[in-house]
């Protein structure tokens, strides 16, 4: 028997079933027992809780979601753990059977999964999305999602999507935070192939790529694939090779107000890596703040093709532009360094709140060069005017070892006029950075 129906309507002798409401634990002990037990049109309430078990949609368009999904407290108190293991690896929450956007997941928290296995690639098993994985076909829409600590490991050719994994599909994320998830491969937080993903309003933050020789894609990794993004924070992941931020291969991303920081890569492209193929176009962009070991702070560009149009590029390291084979056409963008082409200007962005080497809070000073300066009078960046002067930072004394117990544990968090007071001793330390 279905549990609490709404109604039946019963009209010239052909009844008619509206959608049930099924509660877990109330209804059901399980959320998967509730999937098995839905209808289409069905909606599935979790109550705060951690529920051990991984999930699967099973093809069917019903709804998902916990009790308040735009309250981050009760999210985070509504936990799906699939506590999977390499050894037996499985997503916390698959759509593999055609799912469409009448299929909705919504303020969960989903942890603990080491990915969907998959064979389809040179015969070699690649596990694939350790949070959520999005099969051939599918297009479900994530709303409200936390997707964290997961992570995908292997050999194979196309390990990736610590959070999450798109194969040929184009599932829409909305309001979603993705973070804290690694890959040893391609994109620590979102992996994509032939694939369309749609992201609003989502933050990609603090996810890796950890192999040093093959990793790409600390936040993202798009192969033949076509994201678009908007109003999208990408913020401090790191790639063991390529694309701090993203890595892009024969794609065609798209972003728009979105703000790109704080990444770094061992090698080049910390916050964007356009590889081989690529065509990327970028409008009202923040990008600042990233690190490459090699070349390419801000972006890098390898045979692909650039369109950036009212954007910033400011305090990227070791510059902000550079690449291979590949062409850039940027416009009506504040570029530190300067940058040929109609529009552009070099000059300080004046972010409101860069205290501390924070790159997450971007909004401009009134006074901002940025303001009024893009296309048609447009600002540029990612944000708006939030502040009347920028803030003065404070300068700091970090003791070691009173406060810290070593140089580099003081290191780590000085920032600019801080004073690191070292106490007489021996320190048992190497490439201090």
């Amino acid at each position: 028997m279905r549990p609490k129906l709404i109604a039946t309507l019963s009209i010239l002798g052909t009844a008619v079933i509206q959608a049930a409401t099924i509660h877990v634990p109330g209804d059901s002990p399980t959320i998967q027992g509730a999937i098995d037990g839905a209808a289409a049109g069905d909606a599935i309430i979790v109550h705060p809780g951690t529920y051990i078990e991984n999930l699967d949609f099973l093809g069917k368009p019903i709804v998902v979601t916990g009790t308040a999904p735009r309250d981050s407290a009760i999210v985070a108190r509504t936990v799906v753990d699939a506590m999977a293991t390499e050894q037996d690896p499985v997503s916390v929450v698959a759509f593999a059977s055609g799912e469409g956007p009448r299929s909705v997941l919504a303020g969960l928290t989903l942890t603990g999964g080491t990915g969907t296995e998959i064979d389809r690639y040179y015969g070699s098993p690649s596990t694939v999305g350790g949070g959520v994985f999005c099969d051939v076909g599918t297009a479900p829409r994530l709303m409200d999602l936390v997707v964290r600590e997961n992570r995908t490991v292997g050999i194979g050719e196309r390990v990736g999507g610590g959070g999450i994994g798109c194969e040929s599909s184009s599932p829409s994320l909305r309001r979603c935070t993705v973070v804290d998830n690694s890959t040893e491969l391609q994109g620590g937080g979102l992996y994509c192939s032939a694939s369309s993903p749609t992201l609003v309003g989502c933050k990609i933050e603090r996810n890796r790529a950890v192999d040093p020789y093959d990793a790409y894609g600390g936040g993202i990794c798009c192969r033949v694939s076509s994201p678009a993004l908007e109003s999208c924070t990408i913020n401090a992941n790191s790639a063991g090779r390529t694309g701090g931020g993203i890595h892009c291969i024969y794609s065609s991303p798209t972003l728009d107000y979105c703000t790109i920081a704080a990444n770094t890569a061992l090698r080049d492209g910390a916050g964007l890596y356009c590889d081989v193929g690529s065509s990327s176009v970028l409008t009202n962009c923040t990008i600042a703040g990233n690190r490459a070991d090699n070349d390419g702070g801000g972006l890098y560009n390898f045979a692909s093709f650039l369109i950036l149009e009212n954007c910033i590029l400011w305090y990227n390291l070791p510059e902000e532009i550079t690449g291979t084979g590949g062409d850039a056409d940027v416009t009506y963008s504040n570029v530190r360094g300067g940058w040929d082409g109609e529009g552009n200007i070099s000059a300080g962005p004046r972010f409101c709140d860069l205290t501390c080497g924070e790159f997450n809070a971007l909004g401009l000073a009134a006074d901002s060069p940025c303001i009024g300066s893009g296309r048609g009078g447009a600002d540029m960046g990612a944000w708006p005017v939030a502040c009347d002067f920028p803030a003065e930072p404070t300068p700091t004394v970090l003791e070691v070892p009173a406060q810290y117990a070593t140089l580099q544990a003081a290191l780590d968090v000085a920032c600019s006029l801080d004073t690191i007071l070292v106490a007489p001793g021996s320190y048992l330390e190497s490439e201090l950075v």
